[in-house]
């Protein structure tokens, strides 16, 4: 089931944008989905919980990307190129890092959030790095 919503969530914006049609069962999903993620407040079940974490680590990566693009252009060439690099080798980190830790319940149902959690926290933590970075460019 995980695969399959993974390729429904990824499907749906790709139709959307060749003005495909959605079908029921596309759009029963959507709903179900929206339904669920709107309940992060006192999730109830797994699939809520997963979805939760999900939108937490959308938040986090957001606000990461948010702040590597107000550093990049206070930056030198030379320590813009050495940040770019230092960031790439982090993002592979961090998904090995994640994955890893998500290892122990593999095939389960907190796999999902397992891993959210995870790269939530990496990402928060790489975010406070950039800010930190931010302020003593800024200096």
């Amino acid at each position: 089931m995980k695969q399959f919503s993974q390729i429904v969530i990824v499907a749906l914006p790709i139709l959307t944008l060749l003005g495909g049609v959605k079908t029921a069962v596309a759009q029963s999903f959507e709903t179900q989905t929206q339904a669920q993620s709107s309940n992060c407040e006192n999730p109830q079940t797994q699939t809520q919980m997963n979805i939760c974490a999900s939108e937490e680590f959308a938040r986090a990566d957001a606000q990461l990307n948010q702040v590597y693009q107000e550093l990049l252009p206070m930056l030198s060439p030379q320590r813009k190129e050495q940040l770019i690099k230092a960031q790439k080798a982090w993002i592979l980190f961090k998904e090995a890092n994640c994955e890893f830790e998500a290892s122990r319940v593999s095939g389960g149902s907190m796999e999902p959030l397992i891993r959210a959690t995870c790269l939530t926290e990496q990402t928060t933590k790489r975010t406070a790095d950039l800010q930190r970075y931010l302020q003593e460019t800024s200096l």
